[in-house]
């Protein structure tokens, strides 16, 4: 027996796909025009007995002349759809568009559309087709349900081993077996070893007394293999090679057999998986038709009913009044939610523009408060939730909403902004384990060795540093992942009003107050800032810089503690109070800060009530002093923004009272100043574990011969040189 490479097997498999488009062409074109042609018969008969009804009751109305000609020339009018939007739709339609004429029936069967009957299967699902068939051979065997042998309908058995759809009279008609009593007589002529290599059944009719215990031939089949095996077997072919070429046709017929015998699983599997889901479907069908007569538009139902929800793929029969009331209570909720989102998308933009309107209304009442009391309030979202305020931002679109209708409920917000500060110094006396009143925990807050963030979900990068009341208080976002159900299916962000406790950065808060002078337990915040102590890391774990080292505020040494990960652990001896001459930089470079930090607020109104808002010190003298937002010089165009025409006509402003610090801006005050090294001081080792050299300090100068030249690692390794030096107390 000679045995095939993969390469040969692959280019037999091309040859027969070759020639199953020839022949498969000829055969789906014949089953389309037979349907066509059971069409035709069928109208002509209804043609004929509604004549004769007709005859029998009255005269005749006058024959309509029939115009063959026109109708092909208006046929052929029909300009064919994209290939890549036939692609999309399922081997059914295809088959179905190549009904309709026969230039599309041409045109669908013809060899350069094969890559649509791909597409279209992949999209669909549809398993690859067998040796020997064709895409449209493929799909006209899967999705038409006419008897391949007598056109009957409605035939949705298929015989996966002999890959036909076959009705059961014409299986009991045309399938044979060796032990039917005519077989020896009908097939005598026959070598009977063709029969190992034809395809077979083994399910004629289930009341067969020899059901599933033989091999079931398709008669048509047989006939046509016994003409194709005497007209290949060597007695008949006197030529070179014969022998070789039939013993290699023999061999690839078992291996189609062998095929089918394999994929028959696969097949029908995707059948069981059709089956259940055109069952789901007439399911969902039905259940979208009762929500409909409940109100809820398609796609709302479509977007959450599906074969995945439960009472669906659970199995559930018709949908009776009985299982509705059942399958109602499991999926409306989720209809429900589906239709408030989509109702929350279209209204989106409408809500924006109302909620600018409400800024501008809350805005106006902010600035009749006190500013210790403006900026400790939430933002405007926050009120969202109340039913007063979203009356309003949901009315209908058909609806005008203006400022004045938030004038007049604009009061409700006070007692809300009390419970917003109220639910802070909760999370505050929370972390700290209090259980004292609301105010103990706000002095406890003030207390400088304390360092809070926004309290956020793991997932986020830590909240702002937050030191002291104050700056808790005027802490606004929307972080940590938090919001609250308007309504179901509609969240909207909710204000954080959680703080966590920074506890390394607490720990070395206490150290950096006792550095200082002070009693951490003790110690407030505005005891901190008017000392004003500054601070250098400890040299022994200052990593080399080669422009120099930095000075930090006690507020940004805490900061800078949380990106040296290896000292988290211990935090003593990392710092030191700075000296005279490095508090002298320290102050010059905060001076220079001042007149350019965008961190100043003004004292009497909102124009920069936000953090994102604040502005230098000049710019707020400037806003403070004209008393119209009409300017002349370019230049204040980008003030402009902020004025409106009644302003406040301050000519000599008073730091604190009418320009305030933003508590959050803080920092814009506070970056780190750089003090350039000295070339003369030796104040510099070298900390590799190969060094010999280690107890020796040197210059910059100096550093730089010793790396070049001696340093063991720096010529075996290539370090970076931050990693071998640390700078040396001098």
């Amino acid at each position: 027996m000679v045995m095939k490479t993969s390469s040969s097997r692959d280019q037999d498999r091309d040859n027969n796909a070759r020639k199953a488009d020839d022949g498969d062409e000829q055969f789906v074109a014949s089953r389309l025009r037979d349907a066509a042609k059971q069409g035709l018969q069928l109208t002509a008969k209804v043609a004929v007995s509604s004549r004769a009804k007709r005859q029998n009751t009255g005269p005749p109305k006058p024959k309509a002349v029939a115009n063959p000609g026109g109708l092909k020339k208006a046929s052929k009018q029909i300009e064919p759809p994209p290939y890549d939007i036939l692609g999309y739709l399922s081997p059914k339609d295809l088959l179905s568009l190549a009904r309709t004429s026969k230039d599309f029936r041409s045109m669908m069967l013809a060899r350069t559309t094969r890559v649509i009957w791909m597409a279209s299967r992949e999209v669909q699902n549809v398993p690859e087709p067998p040796i020997g068939f064709s895409e449209p051979r493929w799909a006209f065997l899967l999705f038409d349900n006419s008897c391949e042998s007598c056109g009957a309908k409605n035939s949705r058995n298929i015989d996966w081993s002999l890959l036909m759809r076959t009705c059961n009279a014409c299986k009991r008609k045309h399938l044979v077996c060796e032990q039917d009593p005519e077989f020896e007589t009908k097939f005598k002529a026959h070598d009977s070893n063709l029969l190992e290599h034809l395809p077979f059944t083994r399910n004629r009719t289930p009341l067969d007394p020899i059901f599933r215990l033989t091999a079931f031939f398709w008669e048509p089949e047989l006939h046509a293999m016994a003409k194709e095996w005497s007209a290949r077997a060597p007695d008949s072919v006197k030529s070179p090679g014969s022998v070789e070429a039939f013993e290699k046709w023999k061999q690839s017929q078992k291996e189609l057999i062998q095929s089918r015998i394999d994929l028959t699983p696969v097949y029908k599997t995707w059948q069981s998986r059709q089956e259940a889901e055109k069952e789901d479907q007439k399911d969902i069908t039905r259940v979208e038709a009762r929500f409909l007569e409940l109100g809820y538009s398609l796609d709302d139902i479509r977007s959450c009913v599906g074969p995945w929800s439960e009472g669906i793929y659970t199995g559930s029969a018709k949908v009776t009044n009985a299982s509705w009331a059942r399958l109602r209570v499991k999926l409306e909720p989720d209809v429900q939610k589906a239709r408030n989102k989509r109702v929350a998308s279209e209204m989106k933009p409408l809500i924006d523009k109302r909620i600018g309107i409400l800024k501008v209304v809350y805005q106006e009442h902010l600035a009749t408060l006190h500013p210790s009391k403006r900026y400790c309030s939430p933002l405007v979202e926050y009120f969202w939730a109340l039913p007063a305020i979203s009356r309003l931002l949901e009315a209908q679109a058909d609806v005008t909403i203006t400022a004045d209708d938030f004038r007049p409920i604009i009061h409700v917000v006070e007692d809300h902004i009390a419970e917003y500060r109220a639910g802070k110094l909760d999370s505050v006396a929370a972390e700290l384990k209090l259980e004292t009143p609301l105010s103990m925990a706000k002095q406890a807050a003030n207390l400088a060795r304390y360092v809070f963030e926004c309290r956020r979900p793991a997932y986020e990068e830590p909240g702002l540093q937050l030191i002291g009341w104050r700056m808790i208080a005027e802490h606004t976002c929307f972080g940590g992942g938090r919001s609250f159900e308007l309504r179901p299916g509609v969240l909207a962000p909710m204000h954080c009003t959680k703080v966590s406790l920074r506890r390394t950065a607490s720990r070395v808060a206490s150290k950096l107050i006792e550095l200082a002078g002070f009693d951490p337990a003790t110690t407030t915040v505005d005891d901190m800032d008017k000392r004003n102590p500054y601070f250098v890391f400890e040299q022994e774990h200052l990593l080399f810089q080669s422009r120099g080292y930095e000075v930090f505020t006690w507020r940004r040494a805490l900061d800078q503690i949380e990106e040296l990960s290896p000292w988290n652990s211990g935090v003593n001896g990392i710092f030191r109070l700075a000296k005279q001459g490095e508090v002298e930089w320290a102050r010059m470079h905060a001076a220079a800060l001042e007149d350019t930090a965008e961190a100043f607020v003004c004292g009497h109104c909102c124009d920069f009530y936000l953090s994102e808002n604040a502005t230098t010190k000049k710019i707020i003298a400037e806003h403070l002093r004209v008393k119209s937002s009409v300017y002349s010089r370019v230049s204040d165009i980008a003030l402009a923004q902020h004025f409106s025409c009644d302003r406040h006509s301050i000519t000599d402003p008073k730091p604190g009272e009418d320009i305030t610090l933003n508590g959050l801006c803080r920092y814009r005050l506070e970056t780190p100043c750089l003090i350039p090294w000295s070339l003369s001081e030796n104040y510099i080792k070298c900390c590799s574990f190969q060094c010999t050299q280690l107890s020796d300090r040197f210059n910059l100068l100096g550093i730089d011969a010793h790396i070049l030249k001696k340093c063991v690692i720096w010529t075996f390794i290539n370090f970076s040189r931050d990693l071998c030096l640390t700078i040396m107390s001098t």
